[in-house]
């Protein structure tokens, strides 16, 4: 019943973070392959008139929100992921955090070169480094209550 628990929890970390950061990329970032692939089959006037009155209205929100939110939720997701794919490693949560650290900071770099489109920006590594921290925090308490803790 307990590593279903995990897992179910999981998967919910998982899957989240996936959809708040896919809803942001959509409000704020039109630019993005996920922007034009949903928006190619709808109606995007009220949208584009939604995410005008979100960047007048709040725009230190819609700047945090636009820039580094979605890499936030990507990066808690991954960490997630790892955590329940290395679930039965002794060293679960150093091991993933590790693994989530090296690849976020590779793909950022990666922003450098052509090969990966984006801007290189020092202070994502930081936002997700500080992501995977949080997940790897929240899923270690997880792991404890679910799996050592005999009183419940």
């Amino acid at each position: 019943m307990r590593h279903k628990l995990y897992f179910t929890i999981c998967i919910l970390l998982i899957i989240i973070p996936l959809v708040f950061g896919s809803i942001l990329y959509l409000v704020y970032r039109p630019d993005t392959y996920i922007s034009r692939f949903i928006l190619s089959s709808m109606e995007a006037g009220n949208l584009s008139k939604a995410r005008s009155q979100l960047i007048i209205c709040y725009p230190v929100l819609s700047y945090l929100s636009k820039n580094y939110l979605p890499d936030c939720c990507w990066a808690f997701s991954l960490e997630s992921c790892l955590a329940l794919v290395l679930h039965n490693s002794e060293r679960v949560v150093v091991s993933s955090l590790i693994i989530s650290a090296a690849f976020l900071s590779l793909m950022e770099t990666l922003q450098v070169t052509p090969l990966i489109p984006g801007t290189f920006d020092v202070f994502d590594i930081v936002i997700e480094l500080a992501a995977i921290v949080i997940s790897g925090i929240i899923i270690n308490s997880i792991r404890k209550r679910c799996f050592y803790e005999k009183n419940n």
